[in-house]
């Protein structure tokens, strides 16, 4: 097979498009413990949106690349993980997931949806 049947399955797309929602019914139907990196950094560091308000974006990514970092090291089999819509715009968690992509023979699965479908939903 092309990868790990226990691989850790990453979702990564834009905001709005149902990383969430198919890393759940994923999680749920292949037995796998979900873990969405958005709700792992509001845990360490509350609401996204006061964090950024706060300390700024360029402090929300470096906080993004360690949680990513962190999420990728720890849970390479068995997990389905969401990450934030933002996640690919730096080089260093494009590299983090290529890595991780060859290293642990691990999918990552770029989650797409209709322009008109996403706006009408955010």
């Amino acid at each position: 097979p092309l990868y790990d049947p226990d691989a850790t399955i990453v979702l990564i797309g834009m905001r709005g498009v149902g990383k969430t929602t198919l890393g759940l019914i994923a999680a749920t139907s292949l037995r796998r413990s979900f873990i969405d990196a958005d709700s792992a950094f509001q845990t360490l560091h509350g609401p996204i949106s006061q964090f950024v308000n706060t300390h700024g974006w360029s402090a929300f990514r470096d906080a993004e690349t360690r949680i990513l970092a962190q999420l990728l090291r720890e849970h390479p089999r068995g997990y389905v993980v969401a990450c934030g819509g933002g996640v690919v715009e730096r080089d260093e968690n494009r590299e983090l997931l290529a890595r991780f992509r060859d290293d642990q023979g691990c999918p990552i699965v770029h989650v797409v949806r209709d322009k008109e479908e996403t706006v009408r939903y955010l």
